[in-house]
């Protein structure tokens, strides 16, 4: 849940371009929060095992 939140500051303030340095997971969830899917939209679009990983 961290690293999503952590996503959401970045991804609410700039577009993940601006953040090349963020590994790829990252970068792919930010792009999902500029698109303006839901945490929930985000599980169900990743593989089961990266969305345990964000989400518990």
């Amino acid at each position: 849940m961290r690293l999503l939140s952590r996503t959401q500051n970045v991804a609410t303030k700039y577009k993940y371009e601006k953040f090349p340095y963020l590994p790829p997971m990252e970068k792919e969830i930010i792009e999902m929060l500029i698109d303006g899917l839901t945490q929930t939209e985000i599980a169900e679009e990743m593989e089961v095992s990266k969305a345990s990983i964000l989400f518990g």
